[in-house]
């Protein structure tokens, strides 16, 4: 091969070789668009929250946040602290990534997985056309996120809840959890009609609170329940996670606030 040959032959395989890494930074960068779509979304939430400071009083075992997560899944993807001396917010969340479905204003735990979803803020299954350059407005209204509030939705009131027989005028054991408020006084400090001797709720003491004897005793064999119905197995929602956060708030006080 003459002199003229091998210099040809060498722009030629510069040539190529050029036209390959070309090639792989074309893709790298389409790749990368993919994966940051939702990249632009961001979440603010403005306005106030009451009875924030109240997950506090549990210690560090919680934090009320602003979080994306995953279609059915209770872990966030991303997630922002609500501080707990917070009166009034100005809170942004942004980075989400590909996988995030919903944004919620909820609890978590130390685990990071949710107890407690108070609202949902945005889902991007519902506004599938929703242009990322758009901000996501939440304005709070003083809504009460309480540990309190929170256990009565999540385990006291709706369907498949404790309400189911106990939002009747006739209900077991005379126990009727009808409003937040009136639920809060027909359980605390109050006398069981079912266990003589012990309270439905005794404020600093789980273990001697009927409320969460009910909540995590399941009835096997040989053994007689005195209130004569298997809550664990039939109420929605009384998992471990769920029962602890229970404890957790009889032992902190029981607080309504």
């Amino acid at each position: 091969m003459d002199k003229n040959s091998k210099i040809l032959l060498g722009l030629v395989s510069m040539l190529v070789l050029g036209l390959s890494f070309t090639s792989c930074d074309d893709g790298d960068i389409a790749e990368a668009k993919s994966m940051t779509l939702k990249d632009g979304y961001v979440v603010r939430l403005t306005g106030s929250l009451t009875n924030v400071s109240s997950w506090s009083s549990l210690g560090k075992s919680y934090t009320l946040v602003v979080a994306g997560f995953a279609e059915g899944d209770s872990f966030p993807t991303i997630s922002k602290i609500i501080p707990p001396s917070a009166e009034s917010l100005d809170i942004t969340l942004s980075g989400m990534e590909n996988s995030v479905s919903t944004i919620e204003l909820c609890a978590i735990n130390s685990i990071y997985k949710r107890v407690v979803s108070y609202d949902t803020i945005f889902s991007f299954q519902d506004n599938p056309g929703w242009d990322p350059r758009d901000t996501i407005f939440y304005e709070a209204d003083g809504q009460d996120v309480s540990v309190y509030n929170g256990i009565y939705c999540k385990l006291l009131a709706g369907k498949g809840k404790c309400f189911r027989c106990h939002g009747s005028g006739n209900a077991p054991a005379d126990l009727h959890l009808v409003g937040k408020e009136a639920s809060y006084s027909e359980l605390v400090a109050m006398e069981s009609k079912t266990t003589p001797g012990f309270k439905r709720v005794s404020p600093g003491d789980a273990e001697n609170s009927i409320l969460y004897r009910v909540a995590t005793t399941a009835k096997s064999d040989g053994v007689t329940l005195p209130w004569h119905y298997d809550h664990v197995s039939n109420v929605d929602g009384l998992d471990y996670n769920n029962q602890k956060l229970l404890r957790d708030w009889i032992t902190a006080g029981a607080k309504i606030d």
